[in-house]
């Protein structure tokens, strides 16, 4: 591939002009007279401020770190499972929106050494909105972001004054998506985060949100010699009947509970659907002479859709100095992926000064329906102690039961189920208060490679 484009679902990192508006009602609830009212999370927080523990932080379109949620050290983030609701187990198939946030963290090394359930790769723990009880608000902003994309946001929180009722969330539209390589869409999303606490030991949380997206497909360079063509002044090749059509549904539940002094419960579950459909995709290669031979690929549909679930309990004890928690737990997914495509069609050959592009041929018949089916139960045991403040020590034991199945267009079906111990330990010693050293090894999801090593990190 010449020239990489830009990943969409990056974080805008140029300026954003912003006209803002915000509005509290919590000073007309009815407060006690020496109450504390608490600031709401929203994602008007700073990244910067965020990021101590973080190699990325999110906080709306503000990100800084050397990673994001798609990319950690060249890690598929997908299939190494570092996904993360809040330190819970989930996947997801489209990014969450961020009416719903309140941040994203990209937690690798010492960080990530403390999860209960790590990944060699680390981790991208996502932060829900809260509420306060009785505090109100209401934000709208609109504004520029990158590549001169007008948006409009509205966010905003409820909360009852006993604190048992909440919700958070709000929706934003981009009548005009502009990127990078110049294509452009649409696009809609809203969310909301509702919250009960019927008492002090029980919190129960929902996720509601939906998003539709348009825009007019992905393009991509490639070279048909040994040597590097020169460089077309023109960025964009797409097709122009180019189009790609996205809808993502994200639901989910999430308790907290201490049914017991020194005991802790949770449970999660996540479904994720996200289905794209028509998707476009062109690819212009370029020659010596000045031309590109473009090629356009079709898919009919690709539609992903996940559930994922976890379970998990925690004793704690303490013992002279030392600090000590048993965890158990019991995590599982079950996604279906579908893929409706085509055979790629040659479109022609066009001058990459002055492109024309001939009428759009016609489409052959669809090459049947491809399904890949992953079900997988992982079984966690653990142990995490923390001895004189200073001496941090963790170990998992986990028990791993993945099957895929593949049924290809025409052809027999495949099923490959694999049954395997997987570890992580970890050992943190904070040295000094401007020191921290530590070692860890994790043996992660069958479809991601062993990691262990050490490493020494100054904060």
């Amino acid at each position: 591939m010449i020239w990489p484009l830009m990943d969409r679902t990056a974080a805008a990192l140029a300026l954003v002009a912003t006209a803002a508006f915000a509005a509290s009602t919590a000073s007309l609830a009815r407060q006690p007279d020496d109450a504390i009212v608490l600031p709401v999370e929203t994602t008007g927080d700073n990244a910067a401020a965020r990021a101590k523990d973080a190699f990325g932080e999110r906080v709306g379109q503000e990100q800084v770190g050397l990673y994001n949620e798609s990319q950690v050290r060249g890690f598929n983030l997908a299939t190494t499972a570092s996904y993360r609701l809040e330190g819970r187990y989930f996947l997801r198939e489209y990014s969450l929106p961020d009416v719903i946030l309140d941040g994203v963290s990209v937690k690798v090394g010492v960080n990530v050494a403390r999860q209960n359930y790590p990944s060699p790769s680390g981790v991208v723990d996502y932060r829900l909105r809260k509420t306060q009880p009785g505090l109100r608000t209401l934000s709208v902003h609109t504004g520029i972001k990158e590549n001169m994309s007008v948006f409009a946001e509205a966010t905003g929180s409820y909360g009852t004054d006993d604190g048992r009722f909440g919700i958070a969330g709000g929706a934003t539209v981009t009548p005009r998506s502009r990127f990078s390589n110049l294509t452009g869409g649409y696009l809609l999303n809203a969310g909301a985060v509702p919250q009960w606490q019927p008492n002090d030991s029980v919190r129960i949380r929902a996720i509601l949100s939906g998003e539709y997206s348009t825009y007019d497909g992905d393009y991509v360079y490639v070279r048909t010699g040994q040597a590097l063509p020169p460089k077309p002044p023109r960025e964009k090749f797409a097709v122009p009947w180019a189009e790609v059509k996205r809808r993502s549904i994200n639901t989910g539940l999430l308790i907290d509970a201490d049914p017991a002094p020194d005991w802790t419960l949770t449970a999660t579950a996540f479904y994720a659907d996200t289905k794209r459909s028509p998707v476009d995709f062109t690819s212009a290669a370029l020659t010596n002479a000045r031309t590109a031979q473009i090629t356009w690929i079709h898919t009919d549909v690709l539609h992903g859709r996940t559930a994922t679930g976890e379970l998990a309990t925690e004793r704690r004890f303490t013992t002279g100095t030392a600090d000590h928690a048993l965890i158990a737990a019991v995590r599982g997914r079950h996604s279906r992926q579908l893929n409706i495509s085509r055979a790629p069609v040659f479109v022609g050959t066009v001058d990459v000064d002055d492109p024309v592009f001939p009428l759009q041929p016609a489409l052959p018949p669809a090459l049947g329906e491809l399904h890949s089916d992953v079900d997988q139960g992982i079984f966690s045991l653990g142990y995490r102690g923390d001895y004189f403040g200073r001496l941090e020590f963790k170990v998992g034991l986990h028990r791993s039961v993945y099957t895929k199945k593949v049924s290809p267009p025409g052809g027999a079906k495949t099923s490959r189920t694999t049954r395997k111990w997987l570890y992580d330990a970890s050992l943190v010693l904070a040295a000094t208060g401007k020191t921290t050293l530590f070692a860890n090894a994790v043996r992660p999801v069958p479809s991601a490679l062993p990691v262990s090593g050490s490493k020494m990190m100054f904060e």
